[in-house]
């Protein structure tokens, strides 16, 4: 439904074969899938969609949701109890420079894998975090780009920049020594040839 969720944010009207946008919803099961509730529900006006839901693999009964796609939907919950509360633990004002776009920081938290250690969550945005725009050397003075981040478990994350991706990381594949990250080849004509 983005494209009609986008269409009726920005003014316009939907065609009359076109549905109505619904809420943004997780289901959760209690009887191994024979039944589904709603587990937690955001308008989609405040977000569009999410983007995971993952078991801590090291806290039993605890879940981590994340949504996007624009910054201020960019946005993370932890269900401590197996899906019944989702307290937001988003930093709405992560301290790293993006200089003229800091107001987008939030953005980092758009991101389509994790990977979950026993005390700190690992991820690459899914976004540009910066213009991606204009010539590739530009791109680099600006030093626009997906980038990797860690930050502790809590009550509130604390996003800290590890390096540079380049263009939106897609997956994280954990191989016990080293992790993989792949990566989206969009705007390619941005960065060169």
């Amino acid at each position: 439904e983005n494209a009609s969720k986008y269409k009726l944010i920005d003014g316009h009207e939907l065609r009359p074969e076109e549905d109505p946008p619904t809420a943004s919803r997780v289901y959760r099961s209690t009887d191994d899938g024979q039944s589904w509730g709603v587990a937690f529900e955001v308008d989609w006006r405040e977000i569009r969609h999410f983007h995971t839901l993952v078991p801590d693999p090291h806290e039993e009964g605890v879940w981590w949701l994340s949504s996007g796609d624009r910054a201020h939907e960019s946005r993370v919950w932890r269900s401590p109890d197996g899906g019944l509360s989702w307290p937001e633990v988003t930093c709405q004002e992560p301290a790293f420079d993006l200089g003229s776009h800091q107001h987008l920081s939030q953005a980092c938290h758009r991101y389509t894998d994790v990977h979950i250690t026993r005390d700190e969550l690992f991820w690459g945005a899914d976004d540009w975090l910066g213009g991606a725009s204009g010539d590739l050397e530009a791109l680099l003075a600006r030093r626009t780009g997906a980038r990797f981040f860690v930050s502790p478990k809590g009550e509130r994350l604390d996003p800290k920049p590890l390096g540079w991706a380049g263009n939106p990381v897609r997956t994280i594949t954990d191989l016990g020594e080293a992790l993989i990250a792949t990566t989206e080849a969009k705007h390619v004509t941005r960065i060169g040839n």
